[in-house]
């Protein structure tokens, strides 16, 4: 027996079963929207019998609601005051400016600093090999030690 031929009915079988689940499927589906749309369309017929009986509460809420959204929406639109306006930025703006203009500067004072304390390393590394009886080479590297509040 071919072994090809063995196979034939066990696929077979197995795609009329993928195609039996897809049609379940679709048809489970189909059902699903006519029963939303049915229950959409219920809805839609019971607001407007709703509003055609009871139009002023309905506009009452509604303006209600229109005025809740309007006043959150302008609350978090509001103006700064005299004071922020006329006062707290300008004084901000300053600040950025003269930060700005500083930050080189400040640059080359760590980097100045950095360079001195360096080169007081060593000089002080040069002064130990005098001898470590040495007062100048003992109060120099006091003032080393003095100078690190950088």
């Amino acid at each position: 027996m071919n072994t090809t031929t063995e196979w034939v009915p066990a696929v077979n079988q197995l795609a009329d079963a993928g195609r039996e689940a897809v049609d379940h499927a679709t048809e489970t589906a189909r059902d699903i929207y006519h029963r939303a749309a049915d229950q959409a369309g219920d809805a839609l017929a019971t607001s407007k019998d709703y509003v055609s009986r009871n139009p002023i509460p309905v506009f009452l809420g509604a303006l209600a609601v229109g005025a809740a959204l309007g006043y959150l929406v302008m609350a978090s639109r509001r103006k700064p005051t005299f004071g922020e306006r006329y006062a707290d930025e300008p004084m901000a703006a300053v600040r950025d400016a003269l930060l700005g203009a500083l930050a080189p500067v400040t640059q080359r004072v760590h980097s100045g600093y950095d360079v001195a304390m360096d080169g007081a390393g060593k000089a002080m590394d040069r002064m130990h090999r005098f001898g470590p009886g040495n007062s100048f080479s003992h109060r120099l590297g006091r003032l080393g030690n003095n100078l690190k509040f950088w």
